[in-house]
């Protein structure tokens, strides 16, 4: 397909991010694609981010998902400050 980029330098996933566990997801889906937020740490402890992605995602639907998920960690964040200014 023109629109799928090519697994030329792709490795599997075990090997790129040994030890990471992700949990399941319902028994009636199929995986698609996937979008990964990375964080490392250098050997000097410096932290670094980082994606990857499995094959290319439309880009409307990748903000969109995005765009959600940056509204729940808002939401989170703010009802953490809200418990911790009550004391």
């Amino acid at each position: 397909m023109a629109s799928e980029v090519s697994n030329q330098g792709k490795k599997p996933i075990q090997e790129v991010l040994p030890g990471a566990y992700l949990y399941p997801f319902d028994d009636d889906l199929r995986f698609d694609s996937a979008f990964v937020l990375i964080r490392s740490i250098d050997p000097d402890g410096a932290v670094h981010w980082a994606y990857r992605s499995t094959r290319a995602i439309n880009s409307e639907e990748l903000l969109g998902a995005l765009a959600v998920q940056v509204e729940i960690l808002t939401r989170k964040l703010a009802s953490e400050w809200d418990e911790d200014g009550d004391d």
